[in-house]
């Protein structure tokens, strides 16, 4: 009988393996051991960042998290091997409107004195937003921007970040383009609050909400020309996704929330709606798979409720002890990492059925992994 290091590891397939994978209990080598997404058996798992710690962003790729501390800088946790890493550069600490690049470097405004000026309590000016290295010692800024109004957010590709700025316009940031740094000023629902924008970057595609009215947009030449537009009656519109064949957005009035879709075109075509109870205070947070299927939103009742666009069904995943303070989809959609005030985070990978099932609790290694190495492209 052949024992282990006698036969391949299960999950990579290398010649030497002598560890049992803690999930499916097959002989996996040392480095699949600490990697818990090559397992075949995807079942969600859950681990807990420490008391006053929260994850605040993900990356596309989904193998990198940004998390603060209430008293010490951020830091960044490897989500494939669930451990922390080292950087060569310090995070600087956290800030409310922050995000994180698949390159392991921070976006964040930055602010100097207010003009004429000497005390050291004195406000200090907003002066643009800077991309910090953390692999290495750069930082990059974007000066001719304007303040984060909200939801600074990353495209799924990592190619371009945006947000909406304090005078209601859209602000995008090209994040693969060479030095200088570029941005683009849009300007999406002229006129109105703009309560929410999505960017699709392969299609060149931007989706914007605001009360009563969602748009759809085509960017030419550094402006937006619009494809169409849909009214709603009523309601607020806190998150808009475009997704697959789909826009999807989140309507919200005083008691009820809709999850509306149309389908992409002109016009926009009502393709489905499904409608829930807020519970709770909690804000909507939303995210959509790039292929359109699913749209998970955060409940004030700290569950995530998983919508199934194709079958017109919804379930709710449990596990949270808090407000839930993050969701998304990530790696092309085959992850969906949700965090809560309560520092847990839950990784469910894409399974046949979706991202259901029991979870299981997962320790964080103390020791430190360097980023190059957490950029490195998983072994399979």
């Amino acid at each position: 009988m052949r024992g282990p290091g006698a036969v391949g590891c299960a999950h990579c397939r290398v010649p030497e393996a002598d560890r049992t994978c803690g999930t499916c209990g097959r002989i996996v080598c040392a480095a699949c051991l600490l990697d818990w997404t090559g397992c075949e058996r995807r079942v969600p798992i859950e681990v807990r960042l420490g008391t006053g710690s929260r994850l605040r962003d993900v990356e596309p790729t989904g193998r990198l998290g940004l998390v603060s501390h209430w008293r010490r800088r951020a830091r960044l946790l490897d989500l494939r091997r669930l451990c922390w890493i080292t950087t060569a550069v310090k995070p600087p600490r956290w800030r409310s409107q922050m995000a994180l690049t698949r390159d392991g470097a921070i976006i964040e405004s930055f602010f100097v004195p207010a003009p004429a000026s000497t005390s050291p309590n004195a406000p200090q000016a907003f002066a643009g937003l800077r991309r910090v290295w953390l692999a290495r010692r750069a930082v990059e800024v974007w000066g001719d921007v304007g303040p984060i109004g909200r939801g600074l957010e990353i495209g799924r590709r990592g190619t371009a970040a945006w947000y909406v700025r304090s005078d209601e316009t859209m602000q995008l940031l090209h994040l693969d383009a060479p030095a200088p740094l570029r941005a683009s000023h849009l300007a999406p629902l002229p006129g109105k609050v703009v309560q929410s924008v999505h960017l699709d970057e392969a299609r060149g595609l931007v989706a914007a909400g605001s009360w009563a009215e969602v748009a759809l947009y085509r960017i030419e030449e550094e402006r937006l020309a619009l494809l169409s537009a849909a009214r709603l009656g009523s309601g607020d519109v806190p998150w808009i996704a475009i997704a697959g064949p789909r826009l999807v957005a989140l309507v919200v009035s005083q008691t009820t929330a809709t999850l509306r879709s149309w389908a992409l075109g002109q016009p926009l075509r009502r393709s489905g709606e499904q409608s829930r109870a807020i519970a709770g205070r909690a804000l909507p947070l939303g995210s959509a798979t790039p292929d359109g299927r699913f749209v998970a939103l955060a409940r004030g009742d700290r569950t995530i409720e998983l919508h199934d666009l194709e079958r017109q069904d919804a379930l709710e995943l449990e596990g949270h002890t808090d407000d839930v303070c993050l969701v998304r989809f990530v790696a092309d959609g085959r992850l969906l990492v949700t965090a809560d005030l309560d520092n847990r985070v839950i990784l469910r990978p894409r399974g046949p059925g979706g991202f259901s099932g029991a979870v299981t609790r997962r320790p964080i290694e103390p020791e430190g992994l360097p980023l190059a190495e957490a950029l490195a492209p998983a072994r399979r």
